[in-house]
């Protein structure tokens, strides 16, 4: 009786990112500008309120 060979491939290596990998990356950066553009915010206009009494 003849054996039949199995051949398998090697798994080929995966590029790229997955959806959820995405995702987490999205809500970080969301969560970051939510902290930081307030204080931003803030500190721009006190700098136009300091630039507005020096002239004045």
């Amino acid at each position: 009786m003849t054996q039949m060979k199995t051949h398998f491939m090697p798994p080929s290596p995966t590029r790229g990112f997955t959806l959820i990998e995405i995702l987490v990356v999205i809500v970080i950066a969301a969560i970051t500008a939510a902290i930081a553009i307030p204080g931003f915010v803030r500190i721009t206009s006190g700098a136009e309120l300091r630039t507005a009494t020096r002239t004045l």
